[in-house]
């Protein structure tokens, strides 16, 4: 060391107590009397040493405090030793910790602030480690904020929420708040909507919308025009959890309403959708929030949103559905439904009258499967499924109720430059004991039943049919693709007409007869 220019030099002091402590937390003694064979070199390295045994220490004395001598500043959270994180043990999260030391600040603005500037190397430690559960749910800044808010409002100290927030080393310049309409800017925006009736419009950025106790009737207008990047944004209910709401869809808006106030937000175009290009990326405004951030922890994505915005009634519903992913649950009653581009969920079951489904995609770029959920107690042997004549629709029947689910053109395929394309088909259809049946399987099933020992008309499909009409006079007809046709001795006085309908289908069809037939 003596051989090492100390001139202009920053010292950082460890006492023999801290030393010891060090050492007895890593079960070792630190080499601090040897000799090192290139003293520049380790003195180059130390304050990066040193700097890691401060944060070592801060973080251990941080766990064993909030384990003892602080532990009534932090009701709420709790240091889970096998995970080496800081832990929420309520739905409020980090809510109660900052009441508390909110509560016990001073009565003056200026003293407020002081003492909550003393604790924020102490929650920064906390902060730090603190596990919100899913790897995805990170503490970010508009995250500590939400939670301030929500202190803020419960115990209302001296000092405004934006000056706590700077307190506690939160960039104040991305903070927005007040009455009226507020317009965000082209950054990264965190807007404090708690001035009633407002119109808020984030524009370009990560815009995070935290909304406090009695926000009223709010518009939130979040438009990143195309070509300007889709950065991600989120509304947060600071003091809201998530079963404190209803939600649901207004042509493409959500609207989230609190039960108990009446208090209510827009969302407006939440769920516009997507316009892809041909060669991929997305073509349209990014508009609404990416997630919706519960007071409880509850995480909603898009997906959440359209689950919690359906509601099934005891009426004849026509429920058109969006460009996003739908939840289209009719309940009682005849119902039609529409669910249109991306993988939509339909729902039918013993109770749900007489249904209709088409589904109806309009953009061949905007992939994702159709499931049909069957209700409680229907497996695949409760339900019969069958092909309307020469039609192109299904028709799934519950055996002990008589009630029905027609599927209009859930056969009836386009023949395109792209390929064969299925604009109203259900992909899957899922029963309650977790069984599945896939749309192929479905049509190999058909075209497995359809022949009887009676005189049958059978009508195939788009596709690879193999058929047989069995005993009896059976008139079968394969349609478009490459048709397999089974004829064997006892068949009867069958007749062919393959009408295939489009010349780019397969055109490979076959007669294959049975055991016998010379």
């Amino acid at each position: 060391i003596d051989q090492v220019d100390v001139g202009g030099a920053n010292w950082s002091a460890f006492d023999g107590a801290q030393i010891g402590f060090l050492e007895r937390y890593f079960g070792e003694e630190l080499p601090l009397d040897a000799v090192p064979l290139n003293p520049a070199g380790v003195a180059a390295k130390l304050g990066a040493l040193l700097d890691s045994f401060k944060s070592m220490l801060d973080m251990v004395t941080m766990r064993l405090a909030v384990q003892g001598p602080l532990a009534g500043y932090f009701p709420g959270v709790a240091y889970d030793a096998a995970r080496d994180h800081f832990v929420a043990t309520t739905g409020r999260q980090l809510i109660p910790a900052f009441e508390t030391v909110f509560s016990a600040a001073p009565a003056d603005a200026a003293g407020t602030l002081s003492w909550l500037q003393s604790w924020k190397p102490l929650l920064d430690v906390v902060l730090g480690d603190f596990d919100r559960g899913a790897s995805n749910l990170a503490v970010t800044p508009s995250y500590v904020f939400s939670n301030i808010v929500a202190a803020f409002e419960s115990v209302h100290p001296a000092a405004g929420a934006v000056e706590i927030a700077g307190a506690f080393g939160i960039p104040t310049a991305q903070i927005l708040s007040g009455t009226g309409d507020i317009v965000g800017t082209d950054g990264d925006d965190m807007i404090y909507v708690s001035g009633g009736d407002q119109t808020i419009t984030g524009g370009l950025g990560s815009d995070s919308y935290v909304l406090g106790s009695n926000f009223g009737h709010d518009v939130i207008d979040d438009i990143e025009p195309v070509g300007n990047g889709h950065d991600p944004d989120v509304l947060r209910f600071a003091t809201i959890g998530s079963g404190e709401v209803t939600a649901r869809r207004e042509g493409i808006d959500l609207i989230i309403t609190v039960n108990a106030t009446g208090d209510e937000v827009r969302l407006v175009k939440e769920f516009e959708g997507i316009a892809p290009g041909l060669f991929g990326g997305d073509f349209s405004d990014d508009t609404g929030v990416n997630e919706i951030v519960f007071a409880d922890g509850v995480v909603w994505d898009t997906v959440d949103m359209a689950r919690n915005s359906s509601h099934p009634l005891a009426l004849d519903e026509v429920i058109d559905g969006t460009k996003m992913v739908d939840f289209m649950d009719g309940g009682a009653g005849n119902d039609s439904l529409t669910g249109g581009d991306s993988g939509d969920v339909y729902f039918f079951g013993r109770g749900y009258g007489h249904d209709v489904i088409r589904d109806e995609m309009a953009n061949i770029l905007i992939d994702g499967s159709d499931v049909l959920k069957f209700g409680p107690g229907l497996t695949q042997n409760d339900v019969e499924f069958s092909h309307i004549g020469n039609t192109t629709n299904l028709m799934i029947t519950i055996k002990d109720t008589g009630e029905t689910m027609t599927v209009l053109d859930q056969f009836g395929a386009a023949y395109t430059l792209f390929g064969k394309q299925w604009f109203n088909r259900i992909e899957e259809f899922l029963f309650a004991d977790g069984s599945s049946l896939e749309w192929d399987d479905l049509i190999r099933d058909l075209d497995a039943g359809a022949g009887t020992a009676g005189n049958d008309t059978i009508y195939g499909f788009s596709f690879d049919d193999t058929l047989s009409g069995g005993l009896g006079d059976d008139f079968i007809s394969g349609g478009n693709d490459s048709d397999t046709y089974l004829f064997g001795l006892g068949d009867g006085h069958d007749t062919i007409k393959d009408q295939q309908g489009n010349i780019t289908s397969g055109n490979s069809d076959t007669v294959r007869f049975g055991a016998g037939v010379l």
